[in-house]
């Protein structure tokens, strides 16, 4: 046998598992969903559209805000979250495609 026949043999045998070829892409992208909204709670931050930090925690990777039974913010603070996102894209402090 030659060298390449060799090397191709144990190629050949090893196993390639999907984590292998690719990054993990399966499961919740997402912080798992808390049971009370983390706006509500005392000593929470206040939703501010200078804040960018604290809103791109709340916009996907593509740049869509993420819904309310995702994130377990209430529907009075996703209304505000949203408007400060809003305010925030229009005055160009967060990118209006993706997240940064």
């Amino acid at each position: 046998m030659t060298t390449e026949n060799k090397a191709t043999e144990t190629v050949a045998t090893e196993t390639v598992t999907a984590e292998k070829v690719a990054p993990r892409l399966y499961g919740r992208p997402y912080f798992q969903r808390s049971k009370s909204c983390p706006f509500s709670k005392p000593n929470a931050p206040a939703i501010d559209y200078k804040d960018t930090r604290l809103l791109s925690r709340y916009i996907s990777e593509y740049g869509k805000i993420i819904p309310r039974h995702i994130t377990g913010v209430s529907a009075k603070k996703q209304r505000e979250l949203a408007n400060a996102i809003k305010r925030a894209r229009h005055l160009a402090l967060l990118s209006p495609t993706a997240r940064v």
